[in-house]
Formats: structure tokens, sequence, C-alpha cells
């Protein structure tokens, strides 16, 4: 197995996803600056592709992301790579990941 390139935080967080096919609500257990880990009882499968709103904690709105693909999914849990996100949606994550990390050590 490979060691993780980027630190992961830790979180409870509420995630919805949508598609032109299919849409669902699913709770995020992680986030790194790539991506996330989402429990869903939505099913999804490898290769999908999404846009996202995560509700982050402390966080006024949403945390927006226009692309993420479906990298694995294994029963009611499937790991999400970000791939196209706004710029200032970009920035609200960097620091979000830089306060959390800083208090996870």
């Amino acid at each position: 197995m490979q060691p993780r390139y980027k630190h992961r935080v830790p979180l409870t967080a509420t995630v919805s996803f949508c598609n032109g096919e299919l849409s669902g609500q699913g709770r995020l257990l992680d986030l790194t600056t790539p991506g996330c880990l989402v429990e869903s009882p939505q099913k999804v499968l490898k290769g999908q592709y999404f846009q996202l709103q995560i509700s982050l904690p402390d966080l006024k709105s949403h945390l927006s992301v226009k692309l993420a693909a479906v990298r694995w999914s294994e029963g009611g849990r499937f790991g999400l790579e970000f791939i196209k996100m706004d710029e200032a949606e970009q920035q609200t994550l960097d620091a979000f990941m830089t306060e959390h990390l800083s208090t996870a050590t």
C-alpha cells in the first residue's frame, strides 16, 4: 500500500453530490486538499463525476466543488478526488486544512 501523499483531517460534515443522472447526500468522514472520503446510502460507482456542496464546520457557506471524480467505491463508502474548483473555493479549502492540521498536531 502506498503512503498517503497529503495529510487527512478527520471530521464529520455533510455533503451533497449530483450529476445529470444521480443526486444524493452523505457524511464526509475525512478531507484532504485533493479530495475526501464520503459515507452514503446512495450507491455510486468508480469513474462517476459529481458536483459537490460540502458543509464544513465553522464555515458560513458551503464549499463548492465543480467537478469531483469517484476514485473508488466499496460498500457505503467512496473516495472523491477534487478535479475542478473556483480559485476562491480552493483558497477556502486550503485555509480550512491549514487551520485544522495545525490544531491536530
